[in-house]
């Protein structure tokens, strides 16, 4: 199967069904990373705390945030530099609102606000930041975002980034499909590191907080190819219901238990992996 951990370069692994001893409706205050590098998601104050709630997405569970103060903290991790490509794929149903809503982030605070954000857009459309001073125009970013309204039911939302420093580095992905967005600028040529902590639901601890369920996230330390891709894409589709079209071809890690490799085939939420 396309297990996450079978591809190099995993990160972070956060998914709502591995959470234990939280019963529904209750606050969440560890989410714990499954990918093996202790990046555990915590919140340390109550009211802050987002909610865990069972049986929604085919019969999963998710981590809901209030779109007022909910978020988690990854510590000083993730800390990817402008030539440093990434690849991150997230789960979630956000409720459409006119603000921005951040999915994942590690962004310092005003005026500079240097990091990276991946995140729901003010048009309720896919977006994304890699910033090294925003007050001296040195980022590149979407704001503006993609085509698709990514609200309203749970969509597989992926990013991957080449590390060129060039926003034509950056690809944004939709439930397989490759989503076209619009440039707000593209002048990015300084570092990106911040040592403000990484976190979900929000952008920089406060700023932009999510209103909506999130699933699961998976992040890695490298561009993904198209067949690695597709592969998450497939295990996240089949996993929450979710269809993908997307075509994986000659793909190694995909075989039928008998050390065949299997042929092309198209991914969808029915896909058995």
């Amino acid at each position: 199967g396309a297990d996450p951990k079978s591809i190099s370069g995993l990160q972070l692994w956060l998914k709502a069904d591995a959470i234990t001893g939280t019963s529904d409706g209750a606050a969440l205050g560890t989410w714990s990373d499954s990918s093996g590098n202790g990046y555990d998601a915590t919140q340390g104050t109550a009211a802050n705390k987002p909610t865990f709630k069972t049986n929604i997405q085919n019969s999963k569970p998710t981590v809901r945030f209030d779109g007022s103060n909910d978020a988690l903290t990854l510590g000083n991790n993730l800390s990817f530099e402008r030539t440093d490509s990434f690849s991150i794929f997230v789960v979630a149903n956000p409720t459409s609102t006119a603000t921005n809503g951040g999915f994942i982030s590690k962004r310092g605070a005003a005026t500079a606000y240097t990091g990276w954000t991946f995140l729901k857009s003010s048009n309720n459309t896919l977006g994304f930041q890699l910033i090294n001073n925003y007050a001296a125009n040195n980022y590149i970013q979407s704001l503006t975002g993609g085509t698709t309204n990514i609200t309203g039911s749970f969509r597989i939302l992926g990013m991957t980034y080449a590390g060129t420093s060039l926003i034509s580095g950056v690809k944004l992905y939709v439930n397989g499909a490759s989503e076209a967005f619009t440039t707000d600028i593209d002048a990015l040529s300084a570092s990106i590191i911040t040592a403000t902590a990484a976190n979900v639901g929000n952008i920089n601890t406060s700023d932009n907080p999510l209103t909506g369920d999130i699933a699961e996230i998976i992040v890695y330390n490298k561009a993904l190819s198209t067949a690695e891709r597709q592969a998450i894409e497939a295990y996240l589709g089949n996993k929450y219901n979710i269809s993908t079209g997307s075509t994986v071809a000659n793909l190694a890690e995909w075989q039928d238990g008998s050390s065949t490799v299997l042929g092309s085939f198209t991914a969808s939420g029915s896909l058995g992996v």
